[in-house]
C-alpha cells in the first residue's frame, strides 16, 4: 500500500527498459515505422497514466494533502534557513513553522484536519533543504547528476535505473533515513563513479598503498562506531528496564537511572518525553522545563508544550502556561487536550469569559480519532460550566434579593 514505492519501482523499470532491452536503433525504426499511430498512442499513454495518478491520490488521499502540506509550510519558510537547521532539527524546526502557519486567521478545515507532528519531510529533498541550506541541496543534485552522467558514459544502466528509483522515492518518503537503504545508495554512487578500466601497471603500483591505507581507514571507523554503538546499545537495555518503573506511576526513584542515560539518549524524543513526564511528577519543574528546551528542538510533538504548560501552571507562573497551551493548539490544531487545560488554567485564575470560550471549542470542535479520554474530558467541561451557570443564577437571585 505504498504509493511511492509503486510510483518508484514503475520509474525504475522504463528506465531499466529503455536502457537495457531496447537498442536506440529499434526504437528510431520503430517510431518512423508507426508515426502516424504515434500522436494516438501517446493520448492513450497520457490518459491513462492521468486516471492512475488520480487514483493512487484517492488510495489514501488525507496521507496525500498531509505531505503537501508539509512541503508547502516548509518551503514557505526555507528562506529564513538558508544555511540550515542542523542535522537531526528537522521535526522541532518544522513544528515551530506549522505553529506560525495556524497562529494566522484564514486556514480552512481541511489543513487543520490533516495537520500532524511529523518527523521527516516526506521528501529528502526538502529535508535536506531545511536540515542543511541551499548550498548542501545543490551539492546533492549535482552529486547524483554527475553519477548519473558517469554511468550512462560507461554503460552502468543498472546503477542508473537503480538511483532512478531511489531518487523517485525520495520525492515521497524519507529513504536517507533508513540505515540500509542510505548504504545500498551510496554503494549505487560508489558503482556509477568507479572507472571500468585501470591500466596495468597503475593497477600494480599502487594497490598495496591503496588497500593499507583503505583498510587502516576501515578499521579505525568500524572500531569508533563499534565503541560509540555498544554505549547506546547499553542506555537502551537499561531504558527498556526502567519503562516498567515509568509505566508503573513510580516516576522519582527512577531520576537518577533517566539522569545517567541522558547523554546517550538526548536524541530520542521518546526518552526525552519519560525524563520530563518523571520530573514533572516528581515536582520538579524547573528541571522539566529544561529537558523541554531540548526535546522541542528534535521534535514538533505538541505533547511538550502540554507538560510546560502544567509545569507553569504549577509554579503560578499563568501566563507562560497560557503560552504553551496556545503554541500546543497552534502546532497541531485537531488535538483536544490543550483546549482542555486551557479551559482548566482559566478556571483556576478566574477568567470565566475565556474559560467558557475555549470550553465551546472542545464541546463543538470534531476530534481526529475519537476515544474515550476525550468523552471524559468533555464530561468533565460539561460539569463545569453547569457549575458556573449556577454559582451564576445564584449570584443573580442574591443580587435580586439584596436589592
Amino acid at each position: 500500500m505504498s504509493r511511492a514505492a509503486w510510483i518508484s519501482t514503475i520509474v525504475g523499470c522504463i528506465v531499466s527498459i529503455t536502457n537495457c532491452c531496447v537498442q536506440k536503433k529499434k526504437i528510431n525504426e520503430y517510431y518512423h515505422k508507426y508515426l502516424k499511430y504515434h500522436k494516438f498512442t501517446l493520448s492513450i499513454i497520457v490518459i491513462i497514466t492521468a486516471i492512475i495518478c488520480f487514483n493512487t491520490y484517492l488510495l489514501k488521499q488525507d496521507s496525500a494533502n498531509g505531505r503537501i502540506l508539509i512541503w508547502k509550510i516548509a518551503i514557505t519558510n526555507s528562506v529564513k534557513y538558508p544555511w540550515g537547521v542542523g542535522l537531526g532539527n528537522f521535526a522541532g524546526t518544522y513544528g515551530k513553522m506549522q505553529s506560525e502557519y495556524f497562529s494566522e486567521k484564514g486556514h480552512n478545515d481541511t489543513e487543520i484536519k490533516i495537520a500532524g507532528a511529523p518527523d521527516y519531510a516526506f521528501n529528502e529533498y526538502i529535508q535536506i533543504l531545511i536540515e542543511s541550506g541551499y548550498i548542501s541541496l545543490l551539492f546533492f543534485i549535482l552529486l547524483n547528476g554527475y553519477s548519473l552522467y558517469k554511468a550512462y558514459q560507461t554503460k552502468k544502466y543498472p546503477a542508473i535505473a537503480a538511483i532512478t528509483a531511489l531518487l523517485t522515492f525520495a520525492l515521497f518518503s524519507y529513504p536517507f533515513s533508513v540505515l540500509p537503504i542510505l548504504i545500498v545508495y551510496t554503494f549505487l554512487v560508489a558503482w556509477c563513479n568507479t572507472s571500468n578500466y585501470s591500466p596495468k601497471w597503475k593497477r600494480t603500483k599502487q594497490k598495496n598503498s591503496i588497500s593499507i591505507i583503505l583498510l587502516i581507514i576501515m578499521l579505525s571507523s568500524t572500531l569508533y562506531l563499534v565503541k560509540d554503538s555498544y554505549g547506546s546499545y547499553t542506555a537502551y537495555k537499561a531504558w527498556e528496564k526502567q519503562k516498567i518503573y515509568f509505566n508503573a506511576g513510580i516516576y522519582e526513584d527512577i531520576i537518577p537511572e533517566y539522569q545517567r542515560l541522558y547523554p546517550w539518549l538526548k536524541d530520542n524524543k521518546r526518552f526525552l518525553f519519560e525524563y520530563a513526564q518523571c520530573l514533572s511528577k516528581s515536582k520538579q519543574y524547573f528541571q522539566s522545563n529544561e529537558i523541554i528546551k531540548e526535546a522541542i528542538k528534535i521534535s514538533g510533538d505538541p505533547a511538550f508544550y502540554n507538560i510546560a504548560g502544567k509545569n507553569y501552571q504549577a509554579m503560578k507562573n499563568y501566563h507562560k502556561a497560557e503560552k504553551y497551551y496556545l503554541q500546543s493548539i497552534h502546532t497541531v490544531p485537531n488535538r483536544l487536550y490543550p483546549y482542555y487545560l486551557l479551559v482548566k488554567l482559566y478556571k483556576e485564575i478566574g477568567d470565566e469569559k475565556k474559560s467558557k470560550k475555549y470550553a465551546s471549542i472542545l464541546l463543538q470542535k470534531e476530534p481526529k480519532v475519537p476515544s474515550t479520554a476525550i468523552k471524559e474530558m468533555r464530561t468533565e467541561i460539561k460539569k463545569i460550566l453547569e457549575m458556573n451557570n449556577e454559582n451564576n443564577h445564584d449570584l443573580t437571585k442574591f443580587k435580586e434579593i439584596y436589592k
